[in-house]
This record gives C-alpha cells, structure tokens and sequence, in this order.
C-alpha cells in the first residue's frame, strides 16, 4: 500500500508544480490561466525539463519516512 501512496505522492507531485508554475506567465501576459494549462510547448517544456526531477524531491521525502517498509517491499 506505501508504494502505491509513494507512486501518488510522485504524480501529485508532478501536476500540482506544474499548476503553480503556471501561475507565474499570468504576471507577465494577459493570457488565461486555462490558456496557459492547455499550450502544448508549455506542457512539454514542463514535462521533459522541470516535472521529473522536481516531483522527486517530495517522493524522497516520503520515501525517507517509510524507508525500513520500502525497503523491505522493493
């Protein structure tokens, strides 16, 4: 069951940054939120460069937390 919250942690993770990332272009423009979501250079800009490794960190911390079960488990 923790790898299966380890696997959770790690995508929510991923799409809860990569909303807040998206917050930061409606300073500079006058584009909508919703725009900004759906542009499909933003969501693979995100995805190869800043997404994966960035949602690793929270991922390790929860991996931290359970490392004896984890371990046992993998």
């Amino acid at each position: 069951m923790k790898s299966i919250i380890l696997l959770g942690v790690y995508l929510l993770s991923f799409v809860s940054i990569y909303m807040m990332m998206s917050l930061v272009p409606l300073v500079f423009s006058d584009t909508s939120y919703v725009e900004i979501l759906r542009n499909n250079n933003w969501t693979i800009m995100y995805s190869l460069f800043f997404g994966w490794w960035m949602s690793i960190f929270p991922a390790r911390e929860y991996y931290l937390l359970n490392q004896s079960y984890l371990d046992r488990v993998f």
